[in-house]
Formats: structure tokens, C-alpha cells, sequence
């Protein structure tokens, strides 16, 4: 294991401390937790829950995965800490984020998303 990834897994565990168990993102993360972690150690990336969303960090920028509607599917959100010139939206979803088109029916499948 690289520093990187045992310091965010140390963040991540704290992070765990304060989440809400009966969002619906905690039972999609909690199905595929083992791979989930597999995944970023292999890719240097970070996934922690916080609130109702799963945050995936990459060195360049972060994601959320929130769930939402009466079936709660989830969705994907982008922020590019490259482009800091973006004007947020106040009525955004998910401030300072903006929609991907892409659908997935898993967290696993996101990632692969993310990291391809």
C-alpha cells in the first residue's frame, strides 16, 4: 500500500464515524465495499461516504455519487478542481457539481467510469 492511499483510508475511517447508516448510498457501498477499495488502491483514488453521498476523490478532480427519486438510483457528479473559473449555480442538486450523463447501475461500474 502506497502513503497516499493509507492516509485517506485513515480519513475515510473517520469520515465512517459520522455517517448517516440509513442512507441509501450506504447500502449500495456497503454491497461492494471489498471491490470498491480494490478499485482505488489500484488507482490511487479515494472513496469515502459523507452525508448521503459517496465522494471519490482522483488527483486531478471529485465525484459524488448521491442517490435520488422514489427508486433511489444513483447518479454521478463532476467537479474539475482544474476549472476554477466555472460560475456555481445556486439551485445545483449538488453545489459546485454538475451532471454526468452516464448511468450505472453500481458504484464499481462509476468507478471504472471514472478511472477510464
Amino acid at each position: 500500500m502506497n502513503e497516499y492511499f493509507l492516509i485517506k483510508q485513515r480519513n475515510m475511517e473517520e469520515e465512517l464515524a459520522c455517517v448517516d447508516e440509513t442512507a441509501p448510498i450506504w447500502k449500495y457501498y456497503h454491497q461492494e465495499e471489498d471491490a470498491i477499495m480494490n478499485i482505488c488502491m489500484e488507482n490511487f483514488i479515494s472513496c469515502f461516504l459523507q452525508g448521503k453521498a459517496l465522494v471519490i476523490e482522483t488527483p486531478v478532480s471529485t465525484w459524488k455519487i448521491i442517490t435520488n427519486g422514489q427508486k433511489k438510483s444513483m447518479f454521478l457528479y463532476h467537479r474539475n478542481e482544474m476549472e476554477t473559473d466555472e460560475i456555481d449555480n445556486p439551485n445545483a442538486l449538488i453545489p459546485n457539481y454538475h451532471s454526468q450523463s452516464c448511468r450505472r447501475n453500481t458504484i464499481v461500474e462509476y468507478l471504472e467510469y471514472i478511472i477510464a
